[in-house]
């Protein structure tokens, strides 16, 4: 998983969200732009240089871990954010 999330090639680069949504459209092989209606304005992100985007599996649950260098919105910015995501898997009958 941690391979595939690597071939997003975004490690250490710098991208407005439009470029950041196009590159990934090219990646994923759409052609069809997905409809945001309420994509912020002005918005600069640069990934980290290592580990951008991860997975890890531990205590039964899947974490996603999205490290940014520097998050800019007009005047304001924000360093070395981190977001996590835990997902769990739940059986619901043979799913």
């Amino acid at each position: 998983m941690n391979n595939f999330l690597a071939g997003f090639e975004v490690s250490g680069r710098t991208w407005t969200l439009p470029e950041l949504i196009s590159h990934l459209q090219r990646k994923f092989g759409s052609e069809k732009a997905p409809q945001i209606d309420d994509l912020p304005e002005n918005v600069v992100i640069r990934f980290a240089d290592d580990d951008p985007v991860f997975v890890q599996c531990a205590d039964g649950q899947l974490r996603v871990v999205v490290s940014i260098a520097e998050l800019q919105q007009a005047d304001r910015s924000w360093e070395n954010v981190e977001f996590h995501v835990n997902y769990r898997l739940v059986a619901e009958g043979f799913q």
